[in-house]
């Protein structure tokens, strides 16, 4: 279970209702890069838990708890430098192969992308 990230919202307690409140959500990375750890925001985009495929969301640790991922944020994995394909696989729940056509995917879009500037 993660850890209680909350404040009170002090208008609840006085009140008698004491609802919590989330922290902020961190804006930028050095916001972030000393935060919590597992991350609580599983909204984030660069967050592990949720994979998106075809437009929606799905786990992609399905029958884990964000708190029980190897890994929460993929910001913290590029952070720790080189990282070879099949460990990025056992981040995702992918195989090296599947890791590997999306890297060469991505490259191909980046490649079209410069191209189309420098056309410019």
């Amino acid at each position: 279970m993660l850890p209680d990230f909350s404040t009170l919202d002090e208008a609840a307690v006085d009140n008698g209702n004491a609802d919590f409140v989330p922290l902020p959500r961190p804006r930028t990375r050095g916001d972030c890069v000393n935060g919590p750890r597992p991350c609580p925001w599983v909204s984030c985009r660069h967050h592990l838990f949720f994979d998106e495929v075809r437009g929606k969301p799905r786990p992609t640790w399905p029958g884990l708890e964000p708190d029980e991922l190897p890994e929460t944020c993929s910001l913290d994995v590029a952070d720790r430098g080189e990282i070879n394909l099949a460990d990025i696989g056992r981040l995702l729940d992918l195989s090296r192969e599947r890791v590997r056509q999306i890297e060469s995917r991505a490259l191909a879009k980046l490649l079209k992308r410069i191209q189309e500037l420098n056309d410019e």
